[in-house]
């Protein structure tokens, strides 16, 4: 309102300078350009204030109402991949015995640990071993990348050399004391999953109330803008 009396002040003294100028200029040709005149502007200005509390608005309903999520429930992500156990002590092929044996290298097991994945697939005090699935074991730097790699659980076939024969046995990898009697992480019943997505679905009291409490500081803060534009 008081841009708009701004506007009509010196359109008005516009008006009495034009008469007193000229009374024999055609009034209503100038009346309706003055009125143009102040039609354009009270538009420019209108466009303004609807984009400031267009702003206002995107504003107030990206803090105050917050943002709904049709976001599913995460899944669990599946439990980390165990490394493959055998069970066995073992040491590294000198390089005089790989010549002497016509091998790159090897694991000689030297003790098999009672109970252990390698005692129950046949693997005897004495063998080298020099692959796994086909992959070649050198020594312990190769040997525990393939035993991470299968993991605990998986199926392989060790080529191994006894008494300077080579021979195939298949044994199923295990998981290492240690890591077993630390137990797998408890998964969550889907039961518990339904219930939680339900949960994020449905807003509680508390959020509905800081919802309207929004909703009133963004009619307050209209409130105020609109008072400021008279």
């Amino acid at each position: 309102m008081k841009r708009l009396i701004g506007w009509m002040a010196p359109a008005a003294a516009l008006l009495a300078l034009a008469l007193s100028a000229n009374a024999q200029d055609d009034k209503e040709a100038l009346k309706k350009k003055i009125l143009e005149s102040v039609e354009k502007k009270l538009k420019e200005e209108e466009e303004r204030i609807l984009k400031e509390v267009a702003k206002l608005i995107d504003d107030e309903l990206g803090k105050g109402m917050g943002k709904k999520s049709d976001d599913k429930p995460k899944e669990d992500p599946p439990p980390a991949k165990k490394a493959g156990y055998l069970g066995i002590q073992a040491e590294e092929v000198s390089r005089e015995e790989c010549e002497e044996l016509k091998i790159e290298g090897g694991v000689r097991v030297y003790a098999v640990h009672p109970d252990s994945p390698a005692q129950k697939g046949g693997v005897e005090e004495g063998d080298i071993i020099v692959e796994i699935d086909g992959e070649k074991i050198l020594d312990f730097a190769t040997l525990r990348p393939v035993l991470l790699k299968k993991g605990a659980g998986a199926g392989v076939t060790m080529k191994v050399l006894r008494s300077k024969k080579s021979r195939e046995i298949k044994v199923t990898l295990g998981v290492h004391p240690e890591e077993q009697s630390r137990g797998v992480p408890e998964q969550r019943p889907k039961s518990d999953r339904k219930a939680e997505a339900k949960k994020t679905e449905e807003p509680s009291k508390d959020e509905s109330s800081k919802t309207s409490k929004g909703d009133q500081d963004l009619r307050e803060r209209l409130r105020k803008f609109l008072e400021k534009q008279k």
